[in-house]
Protein backbone atom coordinates (compact mmCIF):
# COMPACT_ATOMS: atom_id res chain seq x y z
CA UNK A 1 0.00 0.00 0.00
CA UNK A 2 2.87 2.19 1.13
CA UNK A 3 3.78 2.35 -2.99
CA UNK A 4 0.72 3.94 -3.98
CA UNK A 5 0.78 6.32 -1.40
CA UNK A 6 3.77 7.70 -2.84
CA UNK A 7 2.73 7.72 -6.43
CA UNK A 8 -0.44 9.79 -5.12
CA UNK A 9 1.96 11.59 -2.83
CA UNK A 10 4.47 12.60 -6.13
CA UNK A 11 0.93 13.31 -7.90
CA UNK A 12 -0.23 15.81 -4.97
CA UNK A 13 3.66 17.30 -4.84
CA UNK A 14 3.75 17.82 -8.58
CA UNK A 15 0.18 18.35 -9.70
CA UNK A 16 -1.59 15.82 -11.38
CA UNK A 17 -0.23 15.10 -14.99
CA UNK A 18 2.77 17.41 -14.29
CA UNK A 19 5.38 16.63 -16.82
CA UNK A 20 8.15 16.92 -13.72
CA UNK A 21 6.45 13.84 -12.42
CA UNK A 22 7.68 12.06 -15.29
CA UNK A 23 11.12 14.00 -15.64
CA UNK A 24 11.49 12.76 -12.31
CA UNK A 25 10.21 8.78 -12.40
CA UNK A 26 13.03 8.85 -15.47
CA UNK A 27 15.71 10.33 -13.22
CA UNK A 28 14.89 8.69 -10.00
CA UNK A 29 12.76 5.52 -11.32
CA UNK A 30 10.33 5.06 -9.33
CA UNK A 31 8.27 7.09 -7.10
CA UNK A 32 9.44 5.49 -4.24
CA UNK A 33 13.35 6.67 -4.99
CA UNK A 34 11.89 10.19 -6.00
CA UNK A 35 10.08 10.04 -2.13
CA UNK A 36 13.48 8.98 -0.88
CA UNK A 37 15.28 11.58 -2.61
CA UNK A 38 17.03 14.24 -0.46
CA UNK A 39 17.78 17.83 -0.75
CA UNK A 40 21.32 17.32 -1.94
CA UNK A 41 19.33 14.95 -4.86
CA UNK A 42 16.66 16.88 -5.53
CA UNK A 43 18.77 20.17 -5.94
CA UNK A 44 20.64 18.75 -8.54
CA UNK A 45 17.42 18.57 -11.01
CA UNK A 46 17.82 21.59 -12.86
CA UNK A 47 14.11 21.85 -13.73
CA UNK A 48 13.41 21.65 -10.47
CA UNK A 49 12.01 25.25 -8.45
CA UNK A 50 12.61 26.07 -5.30
CA UNK A 51 8.62 25.51 -4.81
CA UNK A 52 8.67 22.05 -6.11
CA UNK A 53 12.05 21.58 -4.54
CA UNK A 54 9.80 22.43 -0.95
CA UNK A 55 6.80 20.63 -1.98
CA UNK A 56 9.20 17.47 -2.31
CA UNK A 57 11.05 17.43 0.97
CA UNK A 58 7.42 17.38 2.66
CA UNK A 59 7.18 13.69 3.41
CA UNK A 60 4.29 13.45 5.06
CA UNK A 61 1.93 10.98 3.26
CA UNK A 62 -1.37 11.72 5.16
CA UNK A 63 -2.98 13.50 2.20
CA UNK A 64 -2.21 10.42 0.01
CA UNK A 65 -3.51 8.15 2.79
CA UNK A 66 -6.72 10.01 2.98
CA UNK A 67 -7.19 9.78 -0.90
CA UNK A 68 -6.48 6.16 -0.56
CA UNK A 69 -8.95 6.13 2.04
CA UNK A 70 -11.73 7.54 0.15
CA UNK A 71 -10.94 4.86 -2.37
CA UNK A 72 -11.89 2.55 -0.13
Amino acid sequence: MKQVEQWIWLAQAMGAGSPKSGMLLSRFGSAEAVYGAGPEELNGVPDLTLRDRARLSDKSLSRAQAAVGRCL
